[in-house]
């Protein structure tokens, strides 16, 4: 179980610890803020009920047991602030064993303070650790983010494709940018 702490760019204590499924009012109360404001999320105003969230969480749960998945949470006072998941490729079985995948979200109201690349810090080496023959982390960013990719760009990650037009945007298509690096 992760538990730590850093100070943000403000000088605001933020502290870091791993998810749980009994975390799911919270959970859910971020990240159903988080699609309301339809950003460069996957959720663009869908709103998770308890129910969904519980599930969810309950199989981050089994996944973190695993070895397939790390899940941290970052709070400042209290307050769910921002949300990291690090998950092993399991559908590609043991050819794809070694990749996971990152998602991050930061609350809007901390974002620049450097709780992203504090938490992506913090959950690579977790992942390093916790899933065993991990060698690559991607993740995906929408083209106008243009804040995503400066920060992942900032922490070793580098553009491995992209597909033009990949995802719905506000009324657009814009592309949908892949990113990787190696552990």
């Amino acid at each position: 179980m992760v538990s730590t702490s850093f100070t943000t760019k403000s000088g605001k204590t933020a502290t870091v610890r791993s998810s749980s499924a009994h975390d799911y009012v919270i959970a859910r109360e971020f990240i159903n803020t988080a699609s309301a404001e339809d950003t460069y999320l996957t959720f663009s105003g869908e709103q998770l009920t308890d129910g969904e969230e519980r599930a969810y969480l309950a199989d981050c749960d089994m996944r973190i047991a695993a070895g397939d998945l790390v899940k941290l949470f970052c709070f400042i006072d209290g307050v769910l602030v921002g949300d990291i998941t690090i998950g092993r490729d399991i559908k590609g079985r043991r050819r794809s064993y070694h990749c996971a995948t990152l998602g991050i979200v930061v609350h809007h109201a901390y974002r620049g303070d450097g709780i992203g690349k504090a938490l992506i810090r913090i959950a690579l080496e977790e992942a390093k650790q916790k899933i065993t023959g991990l060698r690559i982390v991607t993740l995906w960013y929408l083209e106008p983010n243009q804040n995503a990719k400066m920060l992942y760009e900032s922490c070793g990650f580098k553009e491995c494709g992209r597909v033009p037009g990949g995802m719905w945007y506000r009324d657009t298509y814009v592309d949908h940018v892949h990113m990787m690096m190696r552990v």
